[in-house]
């Protein structure tokens, strides 16, 4: 049986990754909406498909680490096999593309030259 200590520091990584540092670069790009007078130019609604479609990326990413993986996606937690199926097949780091495309798509839905230009 996992120790209650071992479980409660992977949730709290979890929460830092999926929360925390996500809402710190979602301030700080409201923050700096002044500041940034770049264009965006794109319609919102290519916004909301990229975010989505960054989502899936992340969704699949996490879901074959943990069944082919045997594992969790936390790099402080990795998984006890090397994964070569699903979206690993495409791309070496999933996850991390997808968060990428999130990243771009939620800046064109908010209409926020500070969170596609800088953050």
């Amino acid at each position: 049986m996992k120790s209650s200590k071992s479980i409660l520091g992977k949730i709290l990584y979890a929460m830092l990754f999926v929360f925390i540092i996500p809402s710190l670069l979602f301030y700080w790009a409201m923050l700096t909406e002044d500041v940034i007078r770049y264009s965006v130019g794109m319609n919102p609604k290519t916004g909301l498909v990229m975010a989505a479609v960054g989502v899936a990326l992340i969704s699949w990413g996490m879901i074959a680490l943990y069944y082919y993986g045997n594992g969790l996606p936390m790099n402080a937690y990795p998984p006890q096999q090397y994964v070569k199926k699903g979206p690993y097949r495409l791309f070496k780091h999933p996850i991390y593309w997808g968060f990428g495309i999130l990243t771009v798509g939620t800046s064109l839905f908010f209409n926020s030259s500070s969170g596609l230009w800088l953050v």
